[in-house]
């Protein structure tokens, strides 16, 4: 509408030429300073970033909600207008105080009608709609790729429409629910099988056949790529689904040796203050070759810490 006659009412959108401290849910009245006249008055019902775009009006059929002053209305329009929104700093500059906005949440978070996670709240119904939406979107993404262990967190961010730090947060909640599974630096469908191509199927076998083979002493990663076809794409793949375990940039051991290797050096330091390279030697029968990248590695996740000749334990030692 262009214009509201005498009697009317109706959501209008002002811009002010000099800010004005007021809360949503205040009062207001506007008059022309000559002749002094009242134009009209109402309540405020939002501050905006910015003014909106004729194309923009739908995004904010939320302040409908607020028309009637309800604090409950207020909170889900709210949480419908920020989809999701820190508990701890909800809804500041509203004329109801940090008490009864807080009491309210609880209650509507007892009957449901929001979500808490991690420091955020949502709206139950809404953000279920937006987990369908991913949901959706990821499996529109993995059609006919079913070779792919997943998607990537940015491929996410560009196929929603929705701000980079909330789906953030959304991804966090459907991974730590089992929604979805995160693989190396991928997502994918709780429940989804991946499936390689024949190729690719065909180098993993012969991979996972060496690797077994060999255990605490693998070829080179150098070597397993020049001897097998397709083995790039398969060696990716065993990483990103934890099949195996990448010692320092030479060598791939499965998942299950690399951890009784670790399992053996820290049972070592938990027993005596330091370890060497001759009780890794000894143990698995290793030359060199394979002891430094070992210790190396262990030195770089924090696992032990090298003094001198000797190694003892390192700062993530516990974890």
């Amino acid at each position: 509408r262009k214009q509201l006659n005498p009697g009317e009412s109706d959501i209008i959108f002002l811009k002010l030429d000099e800010p004005v401290l007021s809360h949503i849910g205040d009062h207001w009245i506007g008059r022309l300073p000559t002749p002094m006249i009242t134009v009209g008055g109402g309540v405020i019902l939002d501050k905006l970033e910015h003014f909106p775009r004729k194309k923009e009006i739908s995004k904010y059929d939320y302040l409908k909600d607020r028309l009637d002053s309800n604090l409950e209305m207020l909170i889900k329009s709210e949480l419908k207008k920020e989809i999701i929104a820190s508990k701890k700093l909800f809804l500041p500059l509203v004329n109801f105080s940090v008490k009864a906005v807080n009491n309210q949440v609880e209650q509507l978070i007892s009957k449901n009608e929001i979500e808490e996670y991690d420091g955020y709240i949502f709206l139950a119904d809404q953000f279920e709609l937006y987990r369908k939406n991913i949901i959706d979107k990821i499996k529109e993404f993995l059609q006919d790729k079913s070779h792919l262990n997943g998607i990537l967190y940015e491929q996410i961010v560009e196929i929603l429409p929705v701000k980079e730090e909330k789906i953030k947060i959304i991804i966090s909640y459907m991974t730590a629910n089992g929604i979805l599974l995160k693989t190396g630096d991928k997502f994918n469908l709780s429940g989804v099988d991946i499936k390689l191509k024949d190729a690719v199927k065909q180098a993993h076998e012969k991979l996972m056949a060496i690797l077994t083979e060999e255990k605490f002493t693998p070829p080179a990663i150098t070597k397993l790529v020049s001897e097998v076809k397709q083995s790039k794409e398969a060696i990716r793949f065993m990483i990103d689904t934890k099949q195996v375990y990448k010692c320092g940039s030479e060598f791939l051991f499965l998942t299950e040796y690399w951890n009784e290797i670790a399992a053996f050096i820290k049972n070592s330091l938990t027993a005596k203050d330091h370890f060497t390279v001759a009780d890794l030697k000894d143990k698995f029968e290793l030359s060199r070759k394979y002891t430094i990248p070992i210790l190396e590695e262990t030195d770089r996740i924090g696992l032990t810490k090298r003094n001198g000749d000797v190694r003892v334990k390192g700062d993530k030692f516990e974890n």
